[in-house]
């Protein structure tokens, strides 16, 4: 039969070992919250079940691409950094993409020198859409690429889950061209979302590279 001081003792281990794990799981929360904050500040979106109606257009179908994309605020840079985080030298110059694909009358890009990076507002999005493309003017150098981050943050029953998706465009050339259809994947947890919020970040890796023009693609629109 157990004394009342082993029982004590036990009681202490306890009291001890719940202290532990508390201190465990609130070190952990803070770690995922500090990563999402430093993954982007804005990426905070509210669980929704539908993305508001966006105008749907076919802005690469001088190319072949027939898909219908809807356009990030301020795709165009025409309102200058608006919706946009710049650093590292990044700014809006003048000059358009030659094509013209968002507007004839615009007239601004992005200049990207290397290291440069420009960071999208959050958007939200139909976990369909899972397609980036945009109007780009690389460097003469060879090995420059154009880096492309998304960030992206679905709310499921099990909590809210933030995925970085990174790939990289090869430099297609000096002249004014679409990029790549950049696709980022989600998570087979961030699948059973009806909706998300996505962040896009460009980044010049060698070289200064020009872009205008961000379009996503939802798959279920094709």
């Amino acid at each position: 039969m157990r004394t009342s001081a082993a029982r004590g003792s036990q009681l202490s281990r306890v009291h001890l070992y719940a202290a532990i794990a508390c201190a465990f799981l609130a070190v952990l929360a803070f770690g995922v919250t500090s990563a999402g904050a430093t993954t982007s500040h804005a990426l905070h979106a509210s669980a929704t079940t539908q993305c508001p109606a966006r105008a749907m257009t076919t802005p690469f179908a001088h190319w072949g691409d027939t898909g219908k994309y809807f356009a990030l605020d301020n795709n165009g840079f025409e309102n200058g950094s608006t919706s946009w985080t710049l650093a590292g030298g990044a700014t809006v110059v003048s000059g358009n993409e030659s094509f013209h694909i968002h507007a004839a009358g615009d007239s601004h890009s992005l200049r990207l020198p290397t290291g440069a990076s420009a960071q999208s507002a959050a958007t939200c999005f139909d976990v369909t859409a899972q397609t980036v493309r945009l109007m780009v003017k690389g460097p003469s150098s060879s090995g420059a690429q154009l880096k492309v981050d998304a960030y992206v943050l679905t709310h499921t029953s099990n909590g809210d889950n933030i995925r970085t998706v990174s790939t990289q465009i090869l430099n297609p050339g000096t002249a004014w061209n679409p990029s790549a259809a950049v696709t980022f994947a989600l998570g087979q947890s961030q699948m059973l979302a009806a909706t998300a919020t996505v962040q896009f970040t460009f980044t010049a890796l060698g070289g200064t590279w020009q872009i205008d023009d961000v379009y996503v693609d939802p798959f279920a629109s094709t």
